[in-house]
């Protein structure tokens, strides 16, 4: 794969805010696992509008620590960021990616800045074939943090299994119906009623399900493997800190890759404009009632935070992307 270290994405995003740190042309053992992922979408809501609302940008990188330069803009080796400072404040005199690697897992790690904030962006690969991105908020010190405040950071893959096509995306869906119980008084225990892989054939939007009933999966129709794709929620239990605030329609989306508009951010919107408003490009292609998998999707998949008490506590706030795993139920990685 490629790693596009943040100052350089400004121009790989047709908004032109950057999309932080790049993946490019991922594979696992030797197969294309995906072709581009970033973070095109990064904004900030403030209660009461007391400051912005902001859109912010990705591509400014911020300083941090990390002592092993191996090249222009890349440092092997753990990363000591905002986050790792008692007060919140830079570190460091190393701009770009870090990778550091542990042997169980691969870190890539980067520190953008927008104003005052500070966004530390991580991707984690795992040898298994499993990946998964976090992102971390803080911000050093100016009079706008004293107010409550949610970030929203929205990250964008183009997963394409082999190749761009043939994909489909699928939807896991599991409908319980309750069964009465003879044993608990009052207590109906939920067997399960209907579970099964629907196409995606149209462009979509989802929220995520808190239950775990719900994910998703990419498949090449041609050799059967295939990415499963869940929520946090779904795959290591509810962050209540991440769901506290969702201040939008949806948490994924389901879209058709536009060569022209591909980052789908130029939505005639303007730095004041704090949502993705990826709603607006749902459907605005030829669709078809039949799955198609010659159509390039793309994914994206949005998370939030609320930042209440920053001035007084500058511990960083995290919010966990999606996790990616190779199907074991498909044909062989």
């Amino acid at each position: 794969m490629q790693v596009v270290r943040p100052c350089l994405t400004q121009a790989t995003t047709s908004g032109g805010r950057g999309g932080g740190l790049e993946i490019d042309n991922a594979t696992y053992n030797g197969k294309l696992v995906f072709s581009k992922a970033h973070t095109p979408i990064v904004a900030v809501k403030y209660e009461d509008d007391a400051c912005g609302p902001y859109r912010d940008w990705q591509f400014q990188e911020s300083q941090f620590d990390c002592t092993n330069v191996t090249g222009p803009g890349r440092c092997d080796g753990p990363a000591k960021t905002n986050c790792d400072m008692s007060d919140g404040n830079d570190t460091g005199s190393f701009c770009g990616v870090s990778v550091d690697d542990q042997g169980t897992q691969l870190v890539l790690t980067t520190n953008v800045q927008a104003g005052w904030y500070r966004y530390i962006l991580k991707w984690i690969f795992f040898p298994d074939g499993t990946f998964h991105p976090e992102a971390y908020f803080g911000a050093v010190s100016d009079p706008c943090v004293n107010n409550p405040h949610v970030h929203l950071i929205y990250w964008r893959l183009d997963m394409d299994i082999e190749a761009s096509t043939p994909n489909l995306f699928e939807e896991h869906n599991v409908f319980k119906k309750p069964q009465p119980s003879t044993s608990v008084p009052g207590k109906e225990p939920d067997s399960t009623y209907w579970e099964t892989w629907d196409n995606m054939f149209l462009e979509a939007a989802r929220s995520k399900q808190m239950d775990g009933k719900r994910w998703w999966r990419v498949r090449n129709t041609g050799t059967n493997r295939a990415y499963l794709i869940y929520t946090h929620e779904t795959y290591k239990g509810i962050t209540p800190d991440e769901v506290r605030f969702v201040p939008q329609i949806s948490d994924l989306w389901v879209l058709n890759y536009s060569n022209s508009n591909q980052e789908e951010t130029d939505d005639s919107g303007t730095g004041t404009r704090y949502w993705g408003h990826l709603n607006n490009f749902l459907n605005d292609t030829i669709t078809s009632d039949v799955p198609n998998p010659n159509v390039d999707r793309v994914m994206w998949f949005s998370g939030a935070v609320l930042h209440q008490y920053e001035a007084s506590n500058p511990q960083c706030h995290k919010v966990n992307g999606p996790w990616f795993f190779p199907d074991p139920d498909g044909t062989p990685w």
